[in-house]
């Protein structure tokens, strides 16, 4: 514990560190990219796609629950891949497709829908 009192109090004595450049030498996406080839701690994406093009999968719908207190409808990153309930008119007061939920636009109440990216 000593040993590692001593070298911050010498890092923050010389001003070695900065949480900056700490933050700038991250690339973004770093979570996507893979430990051997990129010397990143990530989930290997990149590998798992030319995996599934290899064996010639294809992709299909996957239908994520989410349980929480709510979702950002309007998150640049979530809008463009949320379901969209095409049986209800938004804004109007009234339950369109009859299920029990008025103007339910994102969600039919027990699930919501992320479209596939196919990046293949």
């Amino acid at each position: 514990m000593n040993r590692l009192l001593s070298v911050l109090g010498i890092v923050l004595a010389t001003g070695t560190f900065s949480l900056a450049s700490a933050q700038e030498s991250v690339p973004k996406g770093w979570h996507l990219k893979d430990l051997q080839k990129d010397s990143l701690y990530g989930i290997s994406v990149d590998q798992a796609y030319d995996f599934l093009k290899s064996k010639g999968l294809k992709s299909s719908t996957v239908i994520v629950g989410i349980v929480d207190s709510g979702i950002d409808t309007t998150h640049e990153d979530l809008k463009p891949v949320l379901w969209v309930n095409e049986k209800e008119i938004p804004g109007n007061g009234i339950d369109d497709d009859k299920n029990g939920y008025i103007d339910d636009i994102y969600m039919d109440g027990t699930f919501w829908e992320v479209k596939t990216v196919n990046r293949m």
